[in-house]
């Protein structure tokens, strides 16, 4: 995975949700942890979370694969994070692969799924699929960098791909609760259902 740059956009400002979303704890651990431990997991050689203010850092997990950006710009919407993360990209990287920071229960082996997908298609973008819909997490090939920097606003690369649909490869996830993210205080009660369940299974 040497070739793939792994970036959690985690600038937003919870609007809808009222209160910061990625500090708050599910199963034991906030919501940005489990989302950077599931990148970790796969054994990715760099690791980059985008947050919009230094007190954010406090719950990003300490490692040395972790880099973090501050996105100076949060006011201008998703964009402005996916912006911020390429213009500081390390050249050795040929790729992107960028996750939101509040799907916490995105797993560790649909990503390493995602990445042996894409290393099949490496001249096209690798993104996941649920309910017919593409969605992220998505792997962007760096030719595609022009692209990315010309969005603006909340636009994220979902755009993208439903724009050039002939380009992508995606990997059709089944289970509801994986793709689950936390926009709202009923996504937010959901997800405390889904760690419910979790726990009881593990018992």
């Amino acid at each position: 995975m040497a070739g793939i740059q792994a970036v959690i956009l985690a600038s937003g400002f919870s609007r809808r949700l009222g209160v910061d979303k990625l500090s708050r704890v599910l199963c034991g651990k906030t919501v940005l942890q489990r989302v950077v431990e599931n990148a970790l997991g796969t054994g990715m050689g760099r690791i980059v979370v985008v947050i919009r203010e230094r007190g954010q850092a406090a719950i990003v997990p300490k490692d040395k694969r972790i880099s973090i950006i501050f996105n100076e710009n949060a006011d201008a919407g998703m964009s402005s994070s996916i912006k911020a993360a390429i213009l500081k990209a390390d050249p050795e990287f040929d790729s992107f692969l960028f996750m939101n920071g509040d799907m916490p229960f995105f797993s560790t082996g649909s990503i390493n799924k995602l990445v042996e997908l894409w290393k099949g298609n490496p001249e096209k973008m690798a993104c996941i699929r649920h309910a017919g819909v593409l969605r992220g997490p998505v792997i962007f090939p760096r030719k595609y960098t022009d692209l990315l920097l010309s969005l603006e606003g909340e636009s994220g690369g979902r755009e993208i791909l439903v724009k050039h649909r002939k380009e992508v490869v995606s990997l059709e996830i089944e289970d509801p609760d994986e793709v689950a993210d936390i926009d709202s205080p009923q996504d937010l009660e959901h997800a405390m259902e889904i760690c419910s369940r979790l726990e009881e299974s593990e018992k």
